[in-house]
């Protein structure tokens, strides 16, 4: 029996050893940060640390502002998002297989909230998981660590997603069916590969991928792919990414340094220069939240930190446009005569979008959104109450609420005679009378 002992060990041991996930096969998408299928767009000054790519759709739209930040290239229904979209396929395919080879799957459905995984392969068939807002899911592992997630329907992120013990962003995957919400300041780590669609709300940022079959959204977001899955035990070499670079005066900020490699927990600060006046850093998740107060440029030097005494620096900088105000167009009009004034936005980021938020211009006019122009011939007289919203490049929204008085067309006039018209009104009326007076005398009658 004796004997038996360090056979029965042993055997324990390497099942254990071989009973860990293995990545997903990435293939061309290790380059990439963002692939959708149908759309790509993105609101105010999103920054991407790695490829964009669309397949077999055409309509990528907000970049610029939008930025894809060098070496890195923007692909648009050519050879490399053809190609990219196939390996989205495969490794979809890969990720949702059941109960795929090593550690058995583990079934954890909804609220993910506060727990502290390992890793393995972890299910939710046919519902969702989800984190929600202030809630935290931990991934604590070592560099070689893998953690794959199959979603039956939707995943939500509304909190934070992080990393302990040297686990790597490049080594998370999800799988979900349907589609991915990262909601607004949200932080999220690894590669999302969704069947449909994948939104980001303001702020929201991912170490990591989002690579959809149908459309991705982005509202002033930062995204960096992690590199390679790790296999070898040596994590990629720690990596700091600035913010957004653009805010308003006045307009709540929120956006965040991201890190990627490295040995996690990763802590942030900044080294040299200062954030703009009313922004502040969370050294823990990187989130940079706020109201700035001062219009002005503010460059500044973001740092990283990880538990191996690793360290990484990033040259940034958050531009502060004066205060966003919205001025609304010439209040009066009149039924039947053309009408033309204008929606004026002064501060924030230009290129502005102006946009009828609530009510309606008079019927006849029509606004046009890139110069905020208001045109056409009102055809009902009234009075019509709306909100007009410009919003800019850099997510900052002013409204204005506006009324439009219409006038009745006045009714037609007829105009007074003239002195000959009367003239000849006065010979008219003479002639008749003598008329008049020759068939009387003709007739006898005096």
């Amino acid at each position: 029996m004796k004997k038996l002992g360090p056979v029965i060990v042993c055997a324990v041991f390497c099942v254990a050893m071989h009973a860990q996930q293995a990545p997903v096969p990435l293939n061309s998408l290790v380059t990439f940060a963002v692939l959708g299928g149908s759309t790509v767009t993105s609101t105010g000054f999103t920054v991407l640390n790695g490829n964009l790519g669309l397949s077999p759709g055409s309509a990528v739209t907000g970049f610029p502002p939008g930025v894809v930040s060098p070496p890195y290239t923007t692909n648009i229904d050519n050879s490399t998002a053809v190609t990219a979209q196939a390996d989205l396929t495969t490794a979809y395919n890969n990720a949702a297989t059941p109960s795929r080879a090593g550690s058995p799957p583990i079934t954890q459905v909804g609220d993910l909230g506060g727990l502290v995984l390992a890793p393995g392969l972890y299910v939710a068939p046919s519902t969702t998981m989800s984190v929600g807002v202030g809630e935290t899911l931990t991934l604590n592992g070592t560099a070689n660590s893998v953690w794959v997630f199959q979603v039956g329907s939707s995943l939500t992120v509304l909190g934070s997603v992080v990393l302990t013990g040297g686990a790597q962003a490049s080594n998370v995957f999800w799988a979900v069916n349907q589609s991915a919400t990262l909601g607004v300041g949200s932080v999220m780590v690894g590669t999302v590969m969704a069947g449909a669609s994948i939104s980001l709300g303001t702020g929201a940022t991912l170490a990591g991928r989002a690579l959809a079959k149908a459309a991705v959204t982005m509202q002033s977001n930062t995204i960096s792919q992690p590199g390679a899955p790790i296999t070898g035990g040596v994590p990629a070499a720690l990596a700091v990414f600035c913010p957004v670079s653009t805010a308003n005066v006045g307009t709540p900020y929120n956006s965040s340094l991201s890190a990627t490699g490295g040995t996690p927990l990763i802590t942030f600060s900044i080294t040299g220069g200062t954030l703009p006046a009313g922004l502040a850093l969370n050294p823990t998740t990187g989130a940079i939240t706020g109201t700035p107060t001062t219009a002005g440029l503010d460059p500044f030097t973001a740092n990283a930190a990880d538990t191996a005494l690793g360290a990484a620096n990033a040259s940034c900088h958050i531009t502060v446009a004066p205060t966003f105000t919205l001025t609304c167009p010439s209040s009066s009009a009149t039924a039947g005569t053309p009408y033309s004034s204008q929606l004026v936005a002064v501060g924030g980021t230009t290129p502005y979008t102006y946009s009828i938020t609530v009510g309606a211009l008079p019927p006849g006019l029509a606004l046009t959104a890139s110069s905020g122009a208001i045109t056409g011939t009102p055809t009902t007289a009234g009075p019509d109450v709306f909100t007009a919203q410009a919003a800019d490049s850099s997510a900052g929204l002013a409204t204005q609420s506006c009324s439009l008085t219409t006038a009745a067309l006045p009714p037609p006039t007829v105009p007074a005679p003239t002195s000959l018209s009367l003239v000849l009104i006065g010979l008219a009326c003479a002639a008749l009378y003598g008329w008049r007076e020759r068939i009387m005398r003709l007739l006898g009658r005096s």
